[in-house]
């Protein structure tokens, strides 16, 4: 039993969603880290502020300007007992009730506004009472301070919130009692509810912007993207024609449409050389094919069974064909090694274009009787590669200026070294090229006189060999042409110093 295939969401959903994913994030994360530094922040004033009003209450001198703070501290510690009221209503403020309690927990002495506090919580006391025995373990200094550290909490009194700072008072490792201080926590619960308020409203505006601009930023990326996945879906329907066409661009989705706009060109480019190719090599194949079959037939019907000369001819006519055949078979077969790259490797050694040269044109005297032929052979030029191979390609060359030179023409062979490299050329002054048929002279079966037959005008695979074995050989091969001034091809190969 098959299942149906959920459905993908669109790119443009993806992106919107991750984009507005990560700003929520980042919001959360940035409004948390706000709010919860700047309740810290509060927290740590309100004990600062607590503190601050123990120490100055404790060294407020109680006669004149000039006596000194410590003197008065030391004086009010010595009967702490008795004087514990008044040292809790100097400290406490009507806004701060203030509680002094000894180490067991009772109430030694306490402010006006006590009754409006939080009251002792025993269990916070004995925190405290543990921290300042850790405190007084680690001491050996002590100098004249009289409040260790101490313990802060928060505490709930009718409904509202009150910070609890409980302070140890001692004199050097000594520890006389506990003073408690309390302050209500209404202006910062205000402050933080204000801070609360104005960053979900500014959280929830700024998704709202997020998400206008992310999924318009979205659509911007994904349209071109879409634009060119219909595209595709039309050159895989058969539509070589189709194009992006995205225009110029530096991001990254323009270089992908033009890449993918150049391989659609090559891709169109390599199926109209298939069907030419197998429309030319159909041609080609038929011919000889046909002229087989038909005297086959006749020899088959006894036509010539009492003529031994027109059997003698037939079977020639057909051993004729049959190597045409194998010949245009065989280079075929190169050719598509070659384009392949897996043909056998090409024996490479040094060559010397100079004996090279003179071969073809002992070829060329023989080959073209017709033409008047030149050479321009300097000594001392080599190159490296396969001679045989190199040979067939000064054949090539030459047996295609002799087609398409009238008999009487001039075809010259010259060899030459430039700048590094080992040029040889072929020359002719036939009737030349048609600049449109200049860029295909190098295809197979591509004849440029449309109207020479297979007899005069070869098969059409000399000049693609020619490419095949000078690039197999590292070098590349080029045609200059004029209409009714003939033709030079030139081969580039590298020269060996």
């Amino acid at each position: 039993m098959q299942f149906p295939m959920a459905r993908r969401r669109s790119l443009r959903f993806h992106l919107g969603v991750s984009f507005v994913g990560v700003l929520v994030l980042t919001l959360l994360v940035v409004g948390s880290g706000l709010y919860f530094m700047v309740g810290r922040y509060l927290v740590r004033a309100g004990v600062q502020r607590l503190r601050y009003l123990a120490v100055v209450g404790l060294h407020r001198p109680d006669n004149d300007v000039g006596a000194d703070p410590d003197a008065e501290v030391d004086a009010r510690l010595e009967d702490l007992d008795r004087d514990a009221s008044v040292l809790a209503a100097r400290i406490g403020t009507r806004l701060v009730p203030v509680c002094i309690v000894s180490e067991d927990g009772t109430v030694l002495g306490a402010s006006r506004s006590v009754r409006h506090g939080p009251a002792l919580d025993m269990r916070r006391l004995r925190q405290a009472r543990a921290a300042w025995r850790i405190q007084a373990a680690r001491k050996s200094r002590w100098g004249r301070r009289v409040l260790g550290p101490g313990v802060f909490y928060f505490d709930i009194v009718r409904g509202r919130r009150w910070q609890v700072l409980i302070l140890p008072v001692h004199r050097g490792p000594q520890l006389l009692a506990f003073l408690q201080l309390s302050q209500r926590w209404r202006e910062q619960d205000e402050l933080l509810a204000t801070l609360r308020f104005y960053l979900i409203g500014a959280g929830i505006l700024a998704i709202a912007f997020g998400l206008l601009a992310s999924f318009t930023l979205a659509r911007g990326i994904a349209a071109p993207l879409e634009h060119l996945a219909a595209t595709a879906r039309r050159v895989a329907s058969g539509d070589l024609g189709a194009r992006a066409r995205l225009g110029p661009g530096d991001d990254e989705v323009s270089s992908v449409a033009e890449a993918f706009d150049h391989m659609v060109e090559r891709v169109q480019a390599s199926f109209q050389a298939q069907r030419r190719f197998v429309a030319d090599a159909s041609h080609e194949l038929k011919t000889p094919l046909t002229a087989i079959a038909g005297t086959a037939e006749v020899l088959a019907l006894g036509a010539a069974d009492d003529a031994p000369e027109k059997r003698a001819r037939a079977l020639a006519t057909i051993g004729r064909e049959v190597d045409k055949m194998s010949a245009l078979v065989g280079d075929l077969l190169l050719l598509s090694r070659a384009e392949q790259g897996d043909e056998a490797p090409i024996d490479v050694r040094p060559i010397d274009v100079h004996a090279l040269v003179e071969e073809a044109a002992a070829y060329a005297q023989v080959a073209g009787r017709a033409h008047r032929f030149q050479l321009d052979n300097p000594p001392g030029l080599w190159t490296r590669g396969d001679a045989s191979q190199l040979s067939r390609v000064l054949r090539n060359l030459l047996d295609n200026a002799f087609k398409y030179t009238p008999a009487g023409g001039s075809v010259e062979l010259r060899s030459r070294a430039e700048d590094g490299q080992i040029v040889l050329e072929v020359a002719d002054n036939g009737g030349g090229i048609d600049p449109t048929d200049l860029p295909y002279v190098f295809d197979r079966f591509y004849r440029a006189d449309r109207s020479r037959s297979r007899r005069t005008g070869g098969s059409g695979l000399g000049l693609a060999i020619v490419r095949a074995i000078v690039e197999r050989h590292g070098g590349r091969v080029a045609v200059q042409s004029s209409v009714g001034q003939g033709s030079c091809f030139c081969v580039f190969l590298p020269g060996v110093g």
